[in-house]
């Protein structure tokens, strides 16, 4: 990568780093938002769909699992994947070893600045896993505010709602 080069670690609490061009997120907004992704061994998202967007695969070492069409697909080095908007789909690293690919999100809307927005939340310590009433909160506010981007299916998207409502009556922001 350029050095130009930004890292946004989301590891905390999905296993991966991503490398990406150090442009403003706003600048990326009717543009592909494509980076490098370091899947850690044990990452893993949960079931979600991008509204507006597909999203595409390109595995430059290691194996990614990746769940589309109601089972896991194992992507491995030189293979790729794409996903089309609306599908619901997961990722995770059932290795040992750090997964390295290109991953694609067209237009890239928000995207990037969700996940530097989720990286915020973690180094403030607001959230700290996938469970758990306080990150809970956060996480439900942060699908809310990046809804054209991402909506998680599992947890059911109710509920991700319901987290919110009950963070914004106890007044927590991201």
């Amino acid at each position: 990568m350029s050095e130009l080069t930004k890292v946004i670690d989301v590891s905390a609490l999905l296993g991966v780093k991503v490398f990406c061009n150090n442009v403003a997120a706003e600048e990326l907004l009717d543009k592909p938002f494509t980076a490098e992704a370091h899947y850690s061994p044990g990452a893993s998202s949960f079931h979600h769909i991008h509204p507006m967007q597909d999203e595409s695969y390109q595995v430059l070492s290691g194996t990614l699992d990746l769940f589309l069409d109601n089972q896991w697909h194992k992507v491995e080095s030189g293979q790729s994947i794409s996903i089309p908007k609306g599908k619901v789909h997961a990722f995770r690293n059932s290795t040992n070893e750090i997964t390295k690919t290109v991953n694609t999100h067209n237009p890239g809307l928000r995207f990037q600045e969700s996940l530097e927005v989720m990286q915020k939340l973690i180094q403030e310590g607001k959230v700290t896993n996938m469970t758990g009433l306080r990150s809970g909160i956060y996480l439900g506010l942060h699908s809310l505010e990046f809804s054209n981007e991402v909506i998680p299916v599992q947890p059911p998207y109710w509920f991700i709602k319901l987290m919110a409502s009950i963070g914004k009556l106890l007044g927590y922001k991201i």
